[in-house]
């Protein structure tokens, strides 16, 4: 072969590779364009939450949303893509708006207390979870006045034996499955109710006090999980049930796992119909649900396989004084605890 012919067949060759790696750079380009715009749709799309089942699905996922949009963003205009860069920064933007009260923090967040400070802690215990120990040991540590246990079921109520003697008030609904709701207080009642939903009939329970000479409610309730078009609606009225209860109670407080994301405008509805605060604002954007799959590794106890789903909402007259998230206990779930205090307390 002759020097000439092998120069033009390496010409030929390094023509063929670059024209490959051009045309799957290209290729890969228009996909990443195609995917950067769908999910831009899926975010814009769930602001459609209060007509579409499946719309309501989507915004529960704000934060994931946000966690691929927003360096997408920072690539596409760096990248100077135009009309694309454009349309992804329009959504980072909108779907960063509804977890800004989260985000930013707040003034003065854990305020001092003034007068007598109250902890509750509330924990969906998960059924058929056995770590009884983990979670009593993390009730002795925090020693919270009082103690909502979500799926509380017969197994779980002799599993936590053991803290009756610190918790001598007690009310439990116990035969409702994964319904069920169990209070451990060291507060007496000063009454109990148990309110049914009105359609499928699942427990929420309206728990009277005295707290600093003064009455309050501490609601507790755990809604459908929103799977279907119909346990969505079931969990939006009973939403709205409570709200309704909650408007003539004076201090109170709503905890639950509500089966719904602060960004759903149902969760939005609750706040405006309660004129509560959820005690999280402004004090980190922490989640409270995880996925549990051992499959996932690390990535399990991260953003991408979490949701905030369990709340608590404090009427104005009441000021946290702390807010934290806790450990894994062997639930999905995990702890919520708020320190709190009344406004203004006369001493």
């Amino acid at each position: 072969m002759t020097e000439a012919s092998q120069e033009s067949e390496d010409r030929a060759s390094t023509g063929f590779f670059t024209s490959c790696v051009r045309s799957t750079s290209k290729w890969v380009l228009q996909l990443s364009d195609i995917v950067v715009v769908a999910v831009g749709a899926i975010a814009l799309f769930a602001f459609a939450a209060r007509f579409s089942w499946a719309a309501d699905l989507c915004c529960q996922f704000r934060v994931q949303l946000l966690m691929f949009l927003a360096p997408a963003t920072i690539v596409y205009w760096v990248g100077r893509r135009g009309g694309i860069a454009w349309w992804v920064l329009m959504c980072t933007v909108a779907n960063l708006l509804p977890v800004l009260p989260y985000v930013v923090p707040k003034a003065n967040a854990n305020a001092t207390p003034h007068g007598q400070v109250t902890r509750v802690m509330m924990l969906n215990l998960l059924k058929g979870n056995k770590h009884y120990d983990d979670v009593i040991g993390y009730l002795q540590e925090h020693d919270p006045d009082i103690f909502i246990a979500l799926e509380a079921d017969q197994e779980w109520t002799e599993g936590l034996r053991p803290i009756r003697s610190s918790y001598p008030h007690r009310h439990i609904v116990d035969d409702r499955g994964t319904s069920s709701i169990a209070v451990y207080s060291q507060l007496p009642f000063d009454g109990v109710d148990v309110h049914y939903s009105t359609r499928r009939k699942l427990p929420s329970l309206d728990l009277r006090f005295t707290i600093d000479q003064q009455p309050i409610h501490v609601f507790a309730t755990h809604p459908y999980v929103p799977l279907t078009l119909e346990t969505a609606r079931m969990r939006n009225e009973q939403l709205e049930e409570i709200a309704y209860l909650m408007n003539h109670a004076g201090s109170r407080i709503l905890l639950g796992d509500l089966n719904c994301t602060p960004w759903s405008p149902y969760f939005a509805d609750l706040i405006e119909g309660t004129g509560m605060t959820p005690a999280g604002h402004g004090r980190g954007l922490r989640p409270t649900w995880y996925r549990r799959a051992r499959a996932y590794g690390p990535l399990r106890q991260t953003w991408v396989f979490a949701l905030k789903l369990d709340h608590m909402l404090l009427s104005d007259d009441l000021t946290v004084v702390d807010h934290r998230i806790g450990p894994c206990l062997g639930s999905d779930h995990r702890p919520v605890m708020v320190d709190f205090t009344r406004k203004n307390v006369a001493r």
